[in-house]
């Protein structure tokens, strides 16, 4: 994922990229924004340029190995953890080949989907979760650069394991950087909050919107304008009414 495939946003994209040329990326970071939003895909366009080879001024090469490994959700160096039915049998590495579908086919889907997705009713990230996460962090980086760990849904993680990982949170290995995705801040138990730097991922302008429709999705500014109107920036929830229009022609 690269910055320049998420629309709008600058502000929030220039923020990052100067916190990683100033050297001061924070150890733990927390991509907020609402249900739908660019909150994933800003977390992952962070972790390529963090590992990016060539990076640019304003965004990763995206053609070195380390940006197509990440591009494909599989680089050694980055972990992630998500809700699934929960249990020692049904954690995230076992579900890697459904999240990386997921993720690559609707990068701004939303926590419904995803538990769409895998067929399940509820979702949650159980405690063996974190302790995988930290197990994993105490090797070395496969290829030298950060290692990262993506936690996506944080508030599906229930107070055990949100407990299990505050240690970890607070003292990180060297050169390793969590990236917490959540869509309910207030739902986040105060002592994550105040171990991580928020990074506000806000709604698409009416502008950027209709923009990203009619460009990506080559729709008339009158019906990209329609459907801006109508999702009041959500990204997914325009996808979706993109979908059923032409499900139903």
């Amino acid at each position: 994922m690269q910055f320049a495939k998420i629309p709008g946003l600058s502000d929030t994209k220039e923020r990052l990229i100067d916190s990683v040329k100033k050297g001061n990326v924070a150890h733990a970071l927390l991509f907020d924004g609402k249900s739908g939003s660019a909150a994933l895909p800003m977390a992952l366009a962070f972790a390529t340029y963090l590992n990016c080879e060539q990076p640019s001024d304003s965004d990763s090469c995206g053609q070195c190995a380390a940006c197509n490994k990440i591009n494909k959700l599989a680089h050694p160096d980055l972990a992630f953890a998500f809700p699934t039915a929960g249990g020692k049998k049904v954690l995230s590495e076992n579900f890697m080949s459904e999240w990386r579908e997921f993720v690559i086919e609707t990068p701004f889907g939303s926590y419904t989907d995803w538990l769409n997705h895998i067929n399940i009713k509820q979702g949650n990230i159980p405690v063996e979760e974190p302790r995988q996460i930290i197990q994993s962090l105490s090797l070395k980086s496969y290829e030298g650069g950060y290692k990262m760990v993506i936690i996506w849904n944080i508030e599906s993680m229930a107070a055990p394991a949100a407990n299990a990982l505050l240690k970890i949170l607070e003292e990180p290995p060297e050169r390793t950087v969590f990236l917490l995705v959540s869509s309910d801040y207030n739902r986040l138990l105060p002592t994550i909050q105040s171990r991580v730097q928020r990074v506000a991922v806000m709604e698409l302008s009416f502008d950027d919107t209709v923009t990203f429709l009619v460009e990506k999705y080559n729709l008339s500014e009158t019906r990209a304008g329609q459907i801006a109107f109508l999702t009041d920036g959500n990204i997914n929830e325009s996808l979706k009414l993109i979908e059923q229009k032409e499900n139903n022609e």
